[in-house]
């Protein structure tokens, strides 16, 4: 399973909804691999910037399914788009 994150760090970010989705979208994909390195993680900020079921003031975690359904490129991995915490400028 994936690890705990804190939506507040490193300020104040109303994500949950984001949180949860991507958390329960690695976790599905970190059991099919049967737990093999390396662990996945999915970009939470990628979520927030492309307006993919919200913002940090909130959102609907059943858009990041859909976002991920539907995009082209899918989800990035956490590394590919650390989280900030923050709304896109």
């Amino acid at each position: 399973m994936s690890w705990s994150k804190n939506q507040h760090i490193p300020v104040y970010c109303g994500s949950c909804w984001a949180q949860a989705a991507t958390s329960s979208l690695a976790d599905r994909i970190n059991i099919m691999k049967k737990a093999a390195f390396p662990q996945i993680a999915l970009s939470v900020q990628a979520i927030i910037n492309c307006h993919a079921g919200g913002s940090c003031n909130g959102g609907d975690p059943l858009l990041v399914y859909k976002f991920a359904h539907e995009s082209p490129t899918g989800i990035p991995e956490e590394s590919c788009r650390n989280y900030e915490a923050k709304n896109p400028p």
